[in-house]
């Protein structure tokens, strides 16, 4: 029996450490890519306005909600925060880990005080009701798009 017992332990912390370096590799490659983001839309639109940080968050919440949606049109549960029946490994790579590290609250949070102390509160004013008004529609609206879409029930 303790054999047995030992065996389960080593592959509970097989999983455990197999979603850690999902969530690790996800997280990376979501920074890498929010990085990239800003750093083009600073060429392109310049400083003045994070458009880059808002645009990862309105594009990731998006992302978020297909996930969510698409993985709920597959039958599994989604709970408080994601809680994928059987799913641990697409919650912590691509929930916890990319979308994770795409989006950011820390950087729009960052962003938003530096407008404001920069002598920018409208603009400020207006990323805040930007980020948290229009990410929650996005992922609500995606959610919502992918449960009546038959191209998400379609990879079920």
């Amino acid at each position: 029996a303790g054999l047995a017992s030992s065996d389960r332990e080593q592959g509970h912390i097989g999983l455990a450490a197999s979603t850690l370096a999902l969530a690790f590799v996800g997280g990376g490659t979501g920074a890498v890519a929010r990085y990239g983001l800003v750093r083009a839309s600073e060429t392109a639109f310049g400083a003045a306005f994070p458009w880059g940080v808002l645009a990862a968050n309105l594009f990731g919440s998006f992302l978020m909600g297909l996930l969510v949606g698409w993985l709920a049109a597959r039958g599994a549960g989604v709970g408080a925060f994601l809680d994928l029946d059987g799913h641990a490994a697409a919650r912590a790579a691509f929930a916890t880990g990319l979308l994770g590290g795409f989006t950011t609250f820390s950087a729009f949070s960052l962003d938003a005080v530096r407008l404001w102390q920069a002598g920018a509160p409208v603009q400020a004013a207006l990323d805040v009701g930007l980020s948290v008004g229009r990410t929650e529609y996005s992922c609500a609206t995606a959610r919502w798009g992918c449960s009546i879409s038959a191209a998400c029930r379609r990879f079920v």
